[in-house]
């Protein structure tokens, strides 16, 4: 049989060679009397009639042969034959054939422009086919791949939408895929789109890609708070072997309040993964709804050891600590989350545990601080301002005035504009009016006033100033009139100011006499008065409103602002600098050098010290800092020593505990799957032997019917050969090719519908018939199956390959 097929191969070449085209076609239909299914030869019976001229027989084989090609994922092949198809003359073909051939015309010229690179010429072309035949799916595929190679990603949407559905609904899952992952790749949060994937996997058996899928689909919902899709997906996961998924599924059912669901969930997993912490903490919380405080601490103990910057664990174990009434250790835990949180800049986090912790303790001042620092860090100025401002009037309230300014000062830099600093500056500007119009006025001896020259014109004001490092720091400049001419007054023989008052003291006693004048005639002049700060002056928003109103030129209130500010703090060298520079411009001139360079001794002086003193603190400070970290470092060597020796005990006893209940296990599985393996042995044989059984009876029908149906096909099909009566189905056989092209591409319930109608218009249309029954079995097989039996695989190039008709 073999050598025959050989020889008549070898003939039918010669044949061809020779362009003996009658007896070639002779020896070609022999071969198929061999083999029927041999495409390859039907593709050359199909040239050997071209090239004889009888196109219509050409164009049987032809499609024939593609359409196998198609469905043996020989696409390259199958494009071959469509473009010998094109070639052929029109005019001889039937009506029918004619619509078909154009549209194979165009195809080919449609992938002649993608070649070419002519894209856009490819889309007028594949979208003129949709007009001829919008029924063609394969071409919206084409429509829009092209349009995606374009970046017309919203075209291509439109194109791919249009037909995926139509797939996934015929089980057309091979065909679906693909689009549903362009679709996924357009738009990445098309969820929808995934969850089909995820199906089509399951339906074809993709273990590992449904349950990645599947996984990925509980997460998302997770994250959407839609518990009960987390729970199914999840659930889909764990049918899939995913062990994850029971971390999803647990979160899930907690939250739906299936709280010992839950547990179970939990459990399962930590089996497989003992230091799951998603799982150890999911655990914790149900043990603290369950009362079990101290099974909940222990196993957030465990977190903790694991995972050493688990935030949640830190303020889950802060809250137990809560109702057990220890407010200490339940502030340190919150703290140590604190500290967390602002290493991995999660500030709002930071926040949230903070004000949690003013809650227990809302005159604790490390977490106002800290809460303080966190709200700058962030910009929030307005409520560090607040923080600061609270922190500050609990030092106030301690009498720890040098704090209270500190964080009064903090707020002040970081938000002037804060009500409570502009109010408190106001009251100071208030409080310094009312203080100069009660300063006492300091008495001095009578002086002569020196009569001037009469042709000098006497200055409208004169001003006095006296060194302010000496004596003088707390006593203020004030202006006095020109002399009066011509007036001469005896002088005492005493000195004119008797004594001056050491520096700080008698400040605050405005009873006190500083000076003498004599009773007769007092002095009109404007003198220099002693400052007499208010006890709820603050230095920094002095100093503030004093360099204000340098700016502003009012160098008087500045002064006046500055000495009030030097008051309290008399040893501020940065006041004395800021009032001897204004001075300075006050006067249109510098200090008298005597002082200064007496000031500047002291200062030098007391800075040397005042350096000395600090060096002296800071070598006692690292001193004590380096001892303490020594300690520090022994005691956590210690600890870790001791904590090693803890854990590889632990370990060992763990260890132990493993290998027995793994024996045990193994044991028990080993058992267990003997005896499973007998019964499914049994069950598979009594299975086998009934299949085999009804197997048989079922061929046995099914080859009766079959030769019943041949010997009706063959007397239906010798009548017809006998009658040369021509139909006219002109109506008809545009539907019938719908029909057709459906049933090619899969679509067999569109089929089914469109040959009912055909055969209720005209029961006596044999050809309906037939595509009737064909289709019925088609569908029939793909729900026997649960796959669509046209959903074949098909070479993938740069662009898909379609059926053409």
């Amino acid at each position: 049989m073999a050598e025959n097929k050989k020889d008549i191969t070898k003939m039918a070449t010669i044949y061809a060679q020779e362009g003996k085209w009658d007896k070639a076609i002779l020896e070609y239909k022999k071969l198929l009397t061999l083999d029927p299914t041999d495409y390859n030869v039907h593709n050359m019976l199909g040239d050997a009639y071209a090239k004889k001229g009888e196109d219509e027989k050409a164009y049987q084989e032809y499609v024939q042969t593609a359409e196998a090609y198609i469905k043996q994922g020989l696409a390259d092949k199958a494009a071959i034959v469509y473009k010998k198809i094109a070639r052929l003359d029109s005019e001889k073909l039937p009506e029918g054939d004619k619509q078909k051939q154009i549209l194979i015309k165009k195809h080919t010229i449609a992938e002649k422009f993608i070649e070419d690179g002519e894209i856009d010429k490819a889309i007028e072309t594949y979208k003129e086919i949709l007009k001829l035949n919008p029924a063609n799916f394969d071409t919206y595929q084409k429509l829009g791949e092209l349009h995606f190679e374009k970046g017309e990603k919203d075209k291509a949407l439109e194109y791919y939408k249009k037909i995926v559905d139509i797939y996934f609904k015929n089980r057309m899952y091979k065909k679906a895929l693909p689009i549903y992952q362009k679709i996924l790749e357009i738009t990445p949060d098309d969820i929808s789109a995934r969850e089909k994937i995820a199906e089509i996997y399951e339906r074809e058996g993709n273990e590992s890609d449904g349950k990645r899928e599947y996984l990925f689909l509980a997460e998302y919902y997770w994250k959407q708070k839609n518990m009960e899709k987390t729970d199914f997906y999840a659930q889909k996961a764990i049918e899939f072997k995913s062990i994850e998924a029971h971390y999803f599924k647990a979160a899930a059912l907690y939250e739906k309040k299936e709280i010992s669901e839950a547990k179970k969930e939990v459990e399962m997993l930590l089996k497989f993964k003992s230091n799951h912490i998603g799982a150890l903490n999911i655990l914790s919380i149900i043990y603290m709804d369950l009362g079990q405080i101290e099974d909940a601490m222990a196993t957030l103990d465990k977190v903790i050891k694991i995972d050493q910057e688990n935030i949640d664990a830190y303020v889950n174990l802060a809250n137990l600590y809560l109702k057990k009434n220890n407010n200490k250790e339940a502030i340190a835990k919150y703290l140590l989350a604190v500290n967390i949180c602002n290493r991995k800049q999660l500030y709002e986090k930071a926040i949230e545990i903070l004000e949690k912790a003013i809650e227990i303790e809302p005159k604790n001042i490390e977490i106002l601080s800290k809460l303080g620092d966190t709200f700058v860090k962030i910009n929030r100025k307005k409520e560090a301002a607040d923080i600061y401002l609270k922190i500050s009037d609990i030092y106030k309230n301690e009498g720890m005035a040098d704090k209270q300014n500190e964080y009064y000062k903090m707020a002040a830099d970081i938000d002037p504009g804060h009500p409570e600093i502009i109010q408190h500056a106001k009251k100071l500007a208030g409080d310094t009016k009312a203080i100069k119009a009660e300063q006492p006025i300091v008495k001095i001896q009578e002086q002569p006033v020196v009569e001037q020259p009469k042709k000098q014109t006497p200055p409208e004001k004169s001003k006095i100033f006296h060194s302010y490092f000496d004596q003088m720091d707390s006593v203020k400049p004030v202006d006095l009139p020109a002399p009066k001419p011509k007036i001469e007054k005896k002088i005492k023989e005493e000195p004119v100011i008797e004594k001056l008052p050491e520096l700080g003291k008698g400040v605050n006693k405005p009873e006190e006499k500083i000076f003498e004048i004599e009773k007769e005639e007092p002095l009109k002049h404007k003198i220099f008065v002693l400052p007499q700060p208010a006890v709820d002056d603050d230095v920094p928003a002095l100093i503030a409103m004093g360099d204000n109103y340098v700016k502003l030129g009012s160098y008087d209130e500045a002064i006046e602002m500055y000495q009030r500010a030097l008051a309290m703090e008399p040893n501020n060298q940065k006041i004395k600098e800021k009032l001897t520079d204004l001075y300075s411009k006050y006067a249109g001139t510098s200090i008298s050098s005597n002082y200064t360079e007496e000031a500047k001794k002291k200062a030098e002086e007391k800075k040397k010290a005042e350096e000395a003193k600090k060096k002296a603190e800071e070598e006692a400070k690292k001193n004590a800092e380096a001892e303490a970290k020594k300690k520090a470092e022994e005691k956590k060597k210690a600890e870790e020593e001791a904590k090693k020796k803890e854990e590889e005990a632990k370990k060992k006893a763990e260890e132990e505990a493993k290998k027995k209940e793994a024996e045990v296990k193994k044991k028990a599985e080993e058992e267990a799957k003997k005896k499973e393996e007998e019964v499914k042995k049994k069950a598979e044989e009594e299975a086998k032997k009934k299949e085999e059984e009804i197997k048989k009876k079922a061929a046995e029908e099914a080859k009766k019917k079959s030769e019943e149906e041949k010997k009706k096909v063959e007397e239906a099909k010798k009548k017809t050969e006998e009658e040369s009566v021509e139909i006219d189905i002109s109506d008809d056989f545009v539907t019938v090719t719908t029909a057709e092209i459906f049933i090619k591409q899969g679509i067999f319930t569109e089929a089914e519908k469109i040959l009912k109608k055909i055969v209720e218009k005209d029961p006596s249309n044999i050809e309906a018939k037939m595509k009737l029954d064909e289709v019925r079995k088609l569908i029939a097989e793909t729900e026997e199956k649960g796959v669509n039996i046209q959903d074949e695989d098909t070479k993938k190039g740069p662009h898909s390959k379609v059926t053409y008709i």
